[in-house]
């Protein structure tokens, strides 16, 4: 369903077909497309990054495409204003201009550090082991097959239709548009374009082997580990937890202009997804609220059936 404004000026309301902001939720969709190449053989999580993008530069550390994709690397996140870069780019080897020089923030393995950044170096290891670019390897390996044919990466200059506009909201409480920005600097991380029929379609496509490998999963949805044996939240692209006893996978993303969150159980195979067009949404527990009367309808018919 669509609720509110997709365009508040020229009181243009929202519909299932309005296409937001997604955020990190395009972490999982890179998470699908290296799972494919995982599947392959042609990943590997746990070898040196710098075997598929030589040019990055060498660290005082080693670290691998596990630990980029759990967050444990050592790369940093955004610093200063650069969340709201307004630079286009061509590929995804381009904008690690923009962080490689920097020194890792912690040993790999020993913290967890949330980075975007580190996603758009998964891209380059996905587009090198693909032998593709990496736009054209999602749309080949994840949009097509899923029929997300409203998921775009969100071009600056040439917008698809039925994108939003994008807003943020002042403390008290007037609605302005948001900042113009670029995001080709973090497709992987943070760049595409979606509707909440796709993205629940491709949080369904998770919830049993089928897409992926049953194997292949576990690698995305099992929690990682530091090195000092704490367990984290986060598998590979994706964010795990008990909530109510249930396991529970997805993930939450903030852009501008943009708060969104995508939910699974996959045991129950119930997918509830919320995007909206305003930056820091304050969603909070709406996706849980959401799905307890349809986890109540499970449960009963489940009771039932015994």
């Amino acid at each position: 369903e669509g609720i509110g404004c997709a365009d508040r000026e020229e009181r243009q309301p929202a519909s299932t077909s309005s296409r937001y902001r997604i955020g990190s939720i395009s972490k999982s969709l890179t998470a699908a497309a290296a799972g494919r190449l995982l599947e392959e053989g042609k990943l590997k999580l746990d070898e040196d990054v710098r075997k598929h993008v030589p040019s990055f530069p060498r660290k005082k550390h080693v670290f691998t495409l596990r630990q980029l994709g759990a967050h444990t690397a050592g790369i940093r996140h955004y610093n200063g204003l650069e969340f709201y870069s307004n630079t286009s780019y061509k590929d995804v080897l381009k904008p690690l201009s923009v962080f490689s020089a920097d020194p890792l923030l912690s040993v790999p393995g020993e913290r967890y550090t949330y980075t975007t950044y580190g996603w758009t170096l998964i891209s380059a290891a996905v587009a090198a082991a693909a032998k593709k670019p990496f736009l054209a390897y999602m749309d080949e390996v994840v949009i097509k097959p899923l029929k997300m044919f409203s998921t775009t990466p969100d071009h600056k200059l040439d917008p698809p239709k039925d994108r939003v506009t994008f807003y943020t909201r002042r403390r008290e409480g007037r609605f302005v548009f948001a900042k113009k920005v670029d995001l080709s600097n973090k497709w992987a991380g943070g760049g595409y374009l979606s509707t909440a029929d796709d993205i629940a379609r491709f949080a369904a496509a998770h919830a049993k082997a089928g897409f992926h490998k049953a194997s292949t999963l576990r690698t995305l949805f099992t929690p990682a580990q530091l090195t000092n044996g704490k367990q984290i939240r986060y598998g590979f692209g994706w964010s795990s937890k008990k909530l109510n006893g249930r396991h529970v996978v997805g993930h939450t993303g903030g852009s501008v202009g943009g708060t969104c969150l995508m939910m699974l159980w996959p045991e129950e195979e119930l997918v509830v997804v919320v995007l909206t067009n305003v930056s820091d949404g304050k969603l909070g527990t709406l996706g849980a609220r959401i799905s307890r009367p349809f986890l109540a309808q499970i449960a009963k018919k489940g009771a039932l059936h015994k």
